[in-house]
């Protein structure tokens, strides 16, 4: 026999019985696009109601697919004047001029050098680059990008990771002048970073009204920028406890993995191969390459919960997804996994949210253990039937290392749900930065709005809350971004909601 030492660990997805499977029908599906696996988002560009999906192009052009129904898709890119041949590296959804369409934001070259980012403007019959007329394409080695109004004016802000090459480059926060123009004030608000940033997310961590901002740095301390209200940030990443990881750090999210009200942190490490399979022999993380679970103390602190959660392993992770794919009312997290020498395979991961502050993997059980490169994972309820399904960008750095993207249907089992697509008035459109909490009983499910995090990806925007077995919601709130709170009573469960701030009814608009 062999040596226990030498032996794989089977770690806890061998004892699990997954609550999800998931089926992989890109193909069928026409939407496995073969590239480099790069962001992806999803978005209803053309108001019909159902999710769209667009996929960042880097040896390809971009790929727009108009969801047409019964699980299938229309590639609409040259139609809709998507056809870029200039590539990309993240793909954000927003809406940032208030018109009712989803725009789109494109970042470029990262670790190929230095290009203009794109902004495309949605003119409702086709897309528009309007970069340069809004002040935006400054060539720069741009990562990931996040939306987010950080003074709450109504409309979202931007701000961009750049210099990943060379000595670095200077962040950009680009606020937004309200006339289809922004201007940086990355410099002036403090958070014009000039390390070699990767990730970075918008999360209002303090509960005081105001988004702040997590970055994530390749071997310089990360940044928690909290907003002053005043239109300056002030880095608190070391009293906070969040400077980690320093070597390898790559993408974050905020989310509250808990349900206790308050966002907590995730970070992923892009570990080297070497780490990553010493990892899997000895069945435990080798220190520090490993992701980081911060935990929300509630008193401007975090506490690092990884290894006691389940996720003390080291991976190569370039991109995270993040969403409740059995319907428990718990975040769940999927790793996407790769480097950039050609020899490396490593499978994607997928970690169920126990509600206990325990993650279980189920990668193979579930059947998302692509060993293509993974980077932008994007979580959607594209078929409109109660639970969130992911799509992935996969392929690796080199020209060669081509791979079909995935798209993979969750055929459950789940649990409840509850939609909210929430529309802004006094606040931005999209609502990006609204909580929402769900009562059910003595539970509590909380939800966020974001756009931008991840490997510069973007889910559906409308919030998915599981509910577990609950057949009522008994109270919901909404917090919008500005301020005001909503209250509803008695609300139905696995139905879509359609809400208005500042409307005192909701409108049913799919149900399942």
């Amino acid at each position: 026999d062999l040596p226990e030492r030498y032996r794989f660990n089977p770690f806890v997805q061998m004892l699990a019985n997954p609550a999800v499977v998931f089926v992989d029908i890109g193909a069928q599906t026409g939407v496995d696009k073969r590239d480099r696996g790069r962001g992806s988002a999803w978005l209803d560009f053309d108001g019909d109601g159902d999710l769209d999906l667009f996929s960042v192009g880097i040896q390809s052009t971009h790929a727009l697919y108009r969801n047409e129904g019964q699980g299938q898709f229309e590639d609409v890119t040259l139609l809709w004047g998507l056809d870029d041949s200039r590539g990309g590296w993240g793909g954000t959804a927003a809406d940032f001029d208030n018109d009712g369409d989803a725009d789109l934001f494109v970042t470029r070259d990262a670790w190929e050098g230095a290009a203009a980012n794109s902004l495309y403007r949605n003119e409702g019959d086709r897309f528009v680059d309007v970069a340069q007329r809004a002040g935006l394409d400054e060539a720069q080695a741009s990562f990931t990008a996040a939306w987010g109004d950080v003074d709450l004016d109504g409309y979202l802000d931007l701000y961009v990771a750049n210099g990943v090459i060379g000595d670095g480059g200077r962040n950009n926060l680009w606020y937004n002048q309200r006339d289809g123009t922004f201007a940086d004030i990355g410099q002036a608000s403090g958070t014009a970073d000039s390390s070699k940033t990767i990730g970075t997310a918008f999360g209002d961590y303090d509960g005081d009204g105001y988004l702040d901002l997590y970055v994530v740095n390749i071997g310089t301390p990360n940044r928690l920028y909290h907003n002053g209200t005043d239109g300056t940030f002030v880095d608190r990443a070391d009293q906070a406890g969040v400077i980690f990881p320093l070597e390898g750090g790559y993408v974050t999210f905020f989310f509250d993995f808990n349900n206790d009200g308050q966002l907590d942190l995730f970070a992923s490490t892009m570990s080297a191969f070497e780490d990553v399979l010493n990892s899997w022999v000895e069945g435990r993380a080798i220190e520090p390459n490993r992701p980081f679970l911060y935990l929300n103390n509630g008193d401007g602190t975090f506490a690092d919960i990884a290894v006691p959660a389940g996720l003390g392993r080291s991976f190569g992770s370039m991109g995270i997804g993040l969403g409740d794919v059995d319907n428990n009312g718990f975040p769940d997290i999927y790793l996407a996994n790769g480097g950039p020498e050609m020899y490396r395979l490593e499978p994607n991961a997928l970690f169920l949210n126990q509600g206990d502050g325990r993650f279980v993997e189920v990668t193979s059980a579930a059947g998302v253990g692509n060993l293509g490169k993974g980077h932008g994972a994007t979580f959607a309820d594209f078929d409109a039937d109660g639970d969130l399904d992911l799509y992935v960008g996969l392929g690796g750095h080199y020209d060669a290392d081509v791979w079909p993207n995935s798209l993979y249907r969750n055929d459950g089992p789940v649990g409840n749900y509850l939609g909210l697509q929430l529309v802004g008035t006094a606040s931005n459109r999209d609502a990006i930065g609204a909580r929402a909490v769900a009562y059910c009983g003595a539970r509590q499910v909380h939800g966020q709005v974001a756009s931008g995090y991840g490997f510069g990806s973007s889910n559906a925007l409308a919030l998915h809350l599981g509910l577990g077995q609950a057949d009522q919601v008994e109270r919901l709130e909404v917090r919008w971004p500005s301020g005001k709170g909503q209250v509803w009573e008695g609300v139905p469960v696995n139905r879509l909601l359609r809400i208005v701030e500042g409307e005192a009814n909701y409108a049913i608009i799919g149900e399942y």
